[in-house]
């Protein structure tokens, strides 16, 4: 026997929808696990978005360059330096704490 499972349901979906499947228990429990295991994935992507905005480029050096080509003296800076150190610190603490996040989820 065949049937036609819609694309668009979700695996639990179509496991509730099918009397067939549910007299399955191993695909039932495939579908939870593969709804679960998608719910991680998408968690997973956003923290890696995260992480990928606190990467810090080229940025930094541009602004120095700016700031010397238009004559900034050693103060000036010494301060954007400052402030620079701390953005760096301020993109290692996200990024960490988004890395901690994605290993919680895939060791529990």
């Amino acid at each position: 026997m065949s049937f036609y499972i819609n694309g668009n349901l979700s695996p639990l979906e179509a496991v509730k929808m099918h009397p067939e499947l549910q007299t399955h228990p191993v695909i039932e429990e495939w579908a939870r696990d593969s709804e679960a295991l998608g719910e991680m994935s998408e968690r997973i992507n956003t923290y890696s978005a995260e992480i990928s905005d606190n990467m810090i480029g080229s940025k930094f050096l541009e602004e120095i360059c700016a700031a010397v080509n238009n004559g900034a003296g050693d103060d000036e800076l010494y301060a954007i330096l400052d402030r620079m150190q701390n953005d760096l610190d301020s993109a290692l603490t996200a990024v960490n704490h988004d890395l901690d996040k994605i290993y919680e989820l895939v060791n529990p």
